[in-house]
Protein backbone atom coordinates (compact mmCIF):
# COMPACT_ATOMS: atom_id res chain seq x y z
CA UNK A 1 0.00 0.00 0.00
CA UNK A 2 1.42 3.36 -0.98
CA UNK A 3 0.49 6.89 -0.05
CA UNK A 4 -0.02 9.57 -2.64
CA UNK A 5 0.45 13.15 -1.54
CA UNK A 6 -1.05 15.89 -3.67
CA UNK A 7 -1.82 19.56 -3.24
CA UNK A 8 -5.18 20.43 -1.78
CA UNK A 9 -7.50 21.37 -4.67
CA UNK A 10 -8.21 25.11 -4.70
CA UNK A 11 -11.95 24.59 -4.21
CA UNK A 12 -11.21 22.70 -0.94
CA UNK A 13 -8.66 25.16 0.52
CA UNK A 14 -11.29 27.28 2.25
CA UNK A 15 -12.42 24.22 4.23
CA UNK A 16 -8.84 23.45 5.23
CA UNK A 17 -8.25 27.05 6.26
CA UNK A 18 -11.45 27.01 8.32
CA UNK A 19 -10.53 23.74 10.05
CA UNK A 20 -7.04 25.01 10.84
CA UNK A 21 -8.43 28.28 12.18
CA UNK A 22 -10.86 26.63 14.59
CA UNK A 23 -8.48 23.93 15.82
CA UNK A 24 -7.18 25.95 18.79
CA UNK A 25 -10.70 26.84 19.89
CA UNK A 26 -13.25 24.56 21.42
CA UNK A 27 -16.48 25.00 19.47
CA UNK A 28 -19.55 24.94 21.65
CA UNK A 29 -22.47 22.78 20.61
CA UNK A 30 -25.85 23.32 22.20
CA UNK A 31 -28.79 20.99 21.92
CA UNK A 32 -32.46 21.42 22.67
CA UNK A 33 -35.82 20.05 21.68
CA UNK A 34 -38.03 22.30 19.59
CA UNK A 35 -41.70 21.86 18.76
CA UNK A 36 -41.85 22.45 14.99
CA UNK A 37 -45.44 21.33 14.47
CA UNK A 38 -46.44 24.90 13.46
CA UNK A 39 -43.60 24.91 10.93
CA UNK A 40 -44.71 21.56 9.52
CA UNK A 41 -48.25 22.94 9.11
CA UNK A 42 -47.00 26.17 7.53
CA UNK A 43 -44.80 24.20 5.14
CA UNK A 44 -47.74 21.99 4.13
CA UNK A 45 -49.94 25.04 3.48
CA UNK A 46 -47.29 27.05 1.58
CA UNK A 47 -47.95 27.93 -2.07
CA UNK A 48 -44.68 26.19 -2.95
CA UNK A 49 -42.44 23.70 -1.22
CA UNK A 50 -39.63 25.17 0.86
CA UNK A 51 -37.00 22.95 2.42
CA UNK A 52 -36.60 22.80 6.18
CA UNK A 53 -33.10 24.21 5.62
CA UNK A 54 -34.67 27.28 4.01
CA UNK A 55 -36.94 27.82 7.01
CA UNK A 56 -33.98 27.43 9.39
CA UNK A 57 -31.90 29.95 7.45
CA UNK A 58 -34.80 32.42 7.42
CA UNK A 59 -35.29 31.93 11.18
CA UNK A 60 -31.58 32.58 11.78
CA UNK A 61 -31.81 35.81 9.79
CA UNK A 62 -34.83 37.01 11.74
CA UNK A 63 -33.49 35.95 15.14
CA UNK A 64 -30.01 37.40 14.77
CA UNK A 65 -31.46 40.66 13.45
CA UNK A 66 -33.70 40.83 16.50
CA UNK A 67 -30.79 39.91 18.83
CA UNK A 68 -27.65 41.47 17.28
CA UNK A 69 -25.63 40.78 20.43
CA UNK A 70 -25.74 37.10 19.40
CA UNK A 71 -24.37 37.84 15.91
CA UNK A 72 -20.77 38.07 17.04
CA UNK A 73 -17.46 36.23 16.97
CA UNK A 74 -14.94 36.18 19.78
CA UNK A 75 -11.23 36.09 19.09
CA UNK A 76 -7.90 37.56 20.04
CA UNK A 77 -5.37 36.52 22.64
CA UNK A 78 -6.48 34.95 25.92
CA UNK A 79 -5.86 38.05 28.03
CA UNK A 80 -7.20 40.53 25.49
CA UNK A 81 -10.18 38.95 23.76
CA UNK A 82 -12.04 40.93 21.12
CA UNK A 83 -15.61 40.73 19.93
CA UNK A 84 -16.52 41.30 16.31
CA UNK A 85 -20.17 42.20 15.84
CA UNK A 86 -21.50 41.63 12.36
CA UNK A 87 -23.77 44.10 10.61
CA UNK A 88 -25.47 41.47 8.47
CA UNK A 89 -26.49 37.86 8.99
CA UNK A 90 -24.49 35.54 6.76
CA UNK A 91 -25.17 31.80 7.02
CA UNK A 92 -22.63 29.12 6.18
CA UNK A 93 -24.35 26.12 4.62
CA UNK A 94 -22.67 22.70 4.65
CA UNK A 95 -23.18 20.69 1.47
CA UNK A 96 -22.70 17.03 0.59
CA UNK A 97 -20.96 17.32 -2.81
CA UNK A 98 -19.10 15.05 -5.18
CA UNK A 99 -16.01 16.40 -6.89
CA UNK A 100 -14.04 14.30 -9.35
CA UNK A 101 -15.90 11.21 -8.16
CA UNK A 102 -14.99 11.86 -4.53
CA UNK A 103 -17.72 12.66 -2.05
CA UNK A 104 -16.91 15.40 0.48
CA UNK A 105 -18.40 18.10 2.63
CA UNK A 106 -18.16 21.59 1.21
CA UNK A 107 -19.57 24.83 2.52
CA UNK A 108 -20.81 28.06 1.03
CA UNK A 109 -22.04 31.31 2.55
CA UNK A 110 -25.47 32.77 1.88
CA UNK A 111 -25.07 36.48 2.48
CA UNK A 112 -27.44 38.86 4.26
CA UNK A 113 -30.19 36.29 4.80
CA UNK A 114 -32.23 38.72 6.92
CA UNK A 115 -32.87 40.74 3.76
CA UNK A 116 -34.04 37.70 1.77
CA UNK A 117 -37.53 36.21 1.58
CA UNK A 118 -38.19 32.46 1.50
CA UNK A 119 -38.18 32.36 -2.32
CA UNK A 120 -34.74 33.97 -2.51
CA UNK A 121 -33.30 31.72 0.18
CA UNK A 122 -34.75 28.61 -1.48
CA UNK A 123 -33.28 29.71 -4.82
CA UNK A 124 -29.81 29.95 -3.20
CA UNK A 125 -30.20 26.57 -1.47
CA UNK A 126 -31.37 24.95 -4.73
CA UNK A 127 -28.49 26.47 -6.71
CA UNK A 128 -25.90 25.32 -4.16
CA UNK A 129 -27.46 21.85 -3.91
CA UNK A 130 -27.99 21.24 -7.64
CA UNK A 131 -24.87 22.77 -9.21
CA UNK A 132 -21.85 20.47 -9.51
CA UNK A 133 -19.08 21.40 -7.05
CA UNK A 134 -16.59 22.18 -9.81
CA UNK A 135 -18.99 24.79 -11.23
CA UNK A 136 -19.67 26.65 -7.98
CA UNK A 137 -17.58 29.76 -7.54
CA UNK A 138 -18.83 29.78 -3.92
CA UNK A 139 -16.56 26.77 -3.27
CA UNK A 140 -13.50 28.07 -5.12
CA UNK A 141 -11.69 29.01 -1.89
Amino acid sequence: MSTTVAPVPSRRRHTLAFLRAIRPTAPVHLSTDVDVSALVQRRAAARRRYSYVTYMIAALGQTLTKHPEANVAVGGPWLAPRIAQYSSVDVKLALDKTDGGIRHVASAVIRDVAALDLDAIQAQVDRLRDTPAAELDDLAG
